[in-house]
């Protein structure tokens, strides 16, 4: 297998891309000697953390069985073995891998009968059922960049979780339709409280998590022109109605808004229908001037890896697989990897990436550390006595190449910058894939032979 190991990198590498939040900056400039990041030009501060930080061990072992280290023919013969034989294996994770890994390991479960789960797919599948049941209108940033006269950021605090999105997207940025930058903008924030994006913002509308649904509902009555009783509405839901009225008009006004959201929005009471409202408000205000949704998006890959799976299965966060039944079938209704965990419904754990787990709630992680695991990710903890097979790869994006997908649907390549020994997740995912193949051609022989 190759290795991500380049002692020769350049001293400077451009347009590299950063994967601490969901801007995925791909204008990052890094300094490197001797194969490790010294600087990070453009970065924001947790950008400049993450590129920094996490330095290599060099001495770590590549490939580890039951806590020992192993060759990688050993340790990859040793996976495909225990993926083959497993009567129920899940392959979990993926959210922070690029979207060349995802598509390995959906080919890896269709050969093994596995099911497959996002690690953040609880959180996103009601934006994702928001979208399938009502649709959405979006954009990219750099449209939003070049004409947004107002944005609106619903619950979320883009200063704090995305430092530079204000300043390369939705705030700041010279546009060809918007001359003057933040001076040519109306910037509202939607929130439980003020926040550091507020103290930028040109207005403040407190609205409780609890009562977005009724809002989002609310104004899309006032926009529409739609007739309520206010009296009622102002008893039944606590909503300030003047502060609703005049956001209304703002809205109604505008030559092209944009709302940034984030998928606590599913969460709220209604769950999916406040993103659904969303959507519909949006869509509402099309009919008179131009309107977008867009996701703030979180760390690593996540829509990266939703599009990859759905374009390989039908199916963006979950799906299963059978060696009986030939393709691609949806989880039943209301079910999860954690349920199945929880109640034993698996024999094997394939997990991807680092820190994943954590995706899980309790129950579900105690069942989960019972079973035999493959573990191929980056940080030390993957080589932990307990895990059957431990495959170290190397760090997504920064010690790699292959693409990603930012929430606004735009592709980026990433470009390494930092040298690794070890190989990419594709790499790993790619070998054990080829000894179940010399594994089945093996048995199939030998069942001839017999004859």
């Amino acid at each position: 297998m190759t290795s991500n190991a380049d002692p020769q990198i350049a001293a400077r590498i451009e347009d590299a891309v950063c994967l601490r939040c969901g801007c995925l900056c791909d204008d990052i400039a890094p300094r490197v000697e001797a194969g490790r990041v010294v600087e990070a030009l453009r970065a924001c501060s947790l950008g400049a953390s993450w590129l920094l930080g996490d330095i290599e061990a060099a001495d770590a072992p590549r490939a580890a069985i039951d806590g020992r280290p192993a060759s990688d023919i050993d340790a990859t013969s040793r996976a495909a073995e225990l993926l083959a034989d497993a009567r129920a294996p899940l392959i979990f994770g993926l959210s922070g891998s690029d979207t060349e890994t995802v598509s390995r390991a959906a080919e890896l479960a269709e050969a093994t009968g596995a099911a497959v789960e996002l690690a953040h797919a609880a959180h996103a599948e009601p934006r994702l059922c928001a979208f399938q049941r009502v649709g959405r209108v979006s954009a990219t940033l750099g449209e939003v960049a070049d004409r947004a006269d107002v944005v609106v950021f619903w619950g979320v605090d883009p200063e704090t979780t995305h430092p530079r999105h204000l300043e390369r997207y939705s705030a700041d940025p010279l546009g060809r339709f918007i001359p003057d930058g933040r001076a040519g903008r109306t910037i509202i924030v939607v929130d439980a409280a003020p926040n550091h994006t507020s103290a930028r913002a040109d207005r403040f509308l407190e609205i409780q998590p609890a009562a977005a649904l009724n809002a989002l509902l609310l104004l899309r009555m006032i926009v529409r022109g739609s007739r309520y009783d206010v009296a009622r509405v102002a008893r039944t839901t606590a909503l300030d109605l003047d502060s609703l009225g005049d956001f209304a008009s703002i809205l109604r006004k505008s030559q092209y808004c944009a709302f940034f959201y984030d998928d606590a929005l599913g969460h709220v009471a209604g769950g999916s229908a406040a993103v659904e409202a969303l959507f519909a408000l949006v869509r509402d205000l099309n009919a008179s001037s131009r309107c977008v949704a867009i996701a703030l998006g979180s760390a690593g890959n996540p829509a990266g890896a939703e599009s990859a799976l759905a374009w390989r299965t039908g199916h963006a966060t979950r799906v299963e697989f059978t060696r009986f039944q030939r393709g691609a079938q949806a989880f039943p209704a209301g079910d999860s990897s954690a349920r199945r965990l929880e109640r034993g419904g698996f024999d094997l754990a394939m997990i991807v990436g680092d820190g994943v787990e954590a995706a899980l709630e309790e129950p579900a992680r105690s069942a989960l550390a019972r079973l035999p695991r493959i573990v191929v990710g980056s940080e030390s903890t993957s080589m932990l006595p307990a895990t059957a097979v431990a495959l170290r790869a190397a760090r997504t994006g920064k010690s790699t190449r292959g693409t990603l997908i930012r929430a606004d649907g735009v592709a980026l390549p990433t470009r390494p910058c930092a040298a690794s020994t070890y190989p990419d997740s594709a790499e790993w995912m790619r070998a054990i894939h080829s000894r179940l193949d010399a594994r089945s051609t093996r048995h199939i022989l030998g069942r001839g032979d017999a004859r």
